[in-house]
């Protein structure tokens, strides 16, 4: 039987939960210590993107947004997983529509993000 951090899909879910919540707790533990995010412009690594985060002042505004995904591929090659595909974030009234790439890699049996890229199309 699988636990919950063995299920790429459950983690992913967490991991965007956590994100558009502000739970930096919650990043940090999913995240690798290597975490790496790019927008195509701006890199940021995990302590700098934890503390950007931490900054944001989030409240029940934030907590309706909604991501759905479209075209999403996962390729796993054992403890490697790459994820890419579409997605429509919904703030609100406001929409973004963005391409994706996120590679996770299994670290003492679990999940862990390290690298998501996003570009708005």
């Amino acid at each position: 039987m699988n636990s919950f951090k063995t299920d790429l899909n459950l983690m992913r879910k967490e991991w965007y939960n956590a994100f558009y919540n502000g739970d930096i707790k919650q990043l940090d533990y999913l995240e690798a210590d290597w975490f790496i995010s790019t927008n195509g412009k701006k890199v940021l690594y995990k302590q700098h993107q934890l503390k950007r985060i931490s900054e944001i002042q989030f409240n029940s505004k934030n907590i309706g947004v909604k991501r759905a995904e479209s075209d999403v591929i996962v390729h796993e090659f054992n403890d490697i997983a790459c994820v890419c595909g579409k997605a429509e974030v919904i703030n609100g009234e406001e929409t973004t529509r963005i391409n994706f790439i996120e590679n996770w890699v299994k670290i003492n049996g679990g999940w862990k993000l390290q690298f998501v890229c996003f570009e708005s199309f």
